[in-house]
C-alpha cells in the first residue's frame, strides 16, 4: 500500500476560516477523533468527544475534488525531473512543496496545504501543459526507478504496466486540469493532502 493525495476546493470565507483555526481541517476532511480500542474500554477510557466545528463542512464527497491516488508521486516527479526534494519554490513542485501548511496535524506526509486562487492559477499554468506530447518527452522509465516513487512497483515494471500506469496518469491529469480551471474560474481556493 502506497500513499495517496486529493484535491478538494474550497471557498474564500472556508480559507478564512482555515487560517484562524487550522484544526477545522479535521471538519473539511471528516476525520474523526481516535477512539480507544476494547483494551482501552475495558480498562475505562472514555470516547474522545465529537469535536464541533464552527463550519458546516458537510460530506467530503460532496466537494468538487480530485484523488490523484497512487499517481501524485509519479506525476510529480515528471513535473519536476527528479524526485521528492526537487520542485521547491516552482509550481511544478506544487505537490511536495506548493501552498501553505494548514496547521501541524500529519496526515501522513505532513499537514494539508492551502493553495490560494493565484497559486491554483500557476498550478494550472503548468498541467496545461501536459498533453500527449508532453507525455512523450517527459515519460522516462529510468528517472521513475531512480526517483523511486514507489521503488516495489519500478524496480519490476514492464513496458506493458508502465503504459497502463502512464494511461491511468494521464485521466488523472485532465481531471486535475478541469478541477483547477474550475477553481480558478470561481476565484477558490483548494487544498491538497497526502496520506
Amino acid at each position: 500500500m502506497g500513499m495517496e493525495a486529493m484535491v478538494v476546493e474550497v471557498t474564500s470565507s472556508e480559507v478564512s476560516v482555515l487560517r484562524e483555526c487550522p484544526e477545522e481541517i479535521q471538519g473539511l476532511l471528516g476525520i474523526e477523533p481516535e477512539q480507544p480500542g476494547l483494551i482501552g474500554r475495558l480498562f475505562g477510557r472514555k470516547p474522545a468527544p465529537m469535536p464541533s466545528y464552527s463550519v458546516e463542512w458537510g460530506p467530503l464527497e460532496s466537494r468538487s475534488q480530485v484523488d490523484l491516488d497512487k499517481n501524485w508521486d509519479v506525476l510529480h516527479t515528471l513535473l519536476t525531473g527528479d524526485g521528492a526534494d526537487a520542485g521547491g519554490g516552482s509550481p511544478a513542485g506544487f505537490i511536495w512543496h506548493g501552498g501553505s501548511e494548514v496547521g501541524d496535524l500529519d496526515l501522513g506526509h505532513g499537514p494539508a496545504r492551502l493553495f490560494n486562487t493565484d497559486e491554483a492559477r500557476d498550478v494550472l499554468g503548468v498541467i496545461q501543459g501536459i498533453d500527449e506530447r508532453w507525455f512523450s518527452r517527459k515519460w522516462d522509465h529510468d528517472l521513475l526507478k531512480r526517483a523511486n516513487p514507489y521503488p516495489s512497483v519500478w524496480a519490476d515494471i514492464d513496458d506493458e504496466e508502465a503504459q497502463l500506469w502512464r494511461e491511468d496518469l494521464a485521466i488523472v491529469v485532465d481531471e486535475l486540469r478541469d478541477f483547477l480551471s474550475a477553481v480558478v474560474e470561481r476565484d477558490r481556493s483548494f487544498v491538497l493532502w497526502v496520506w
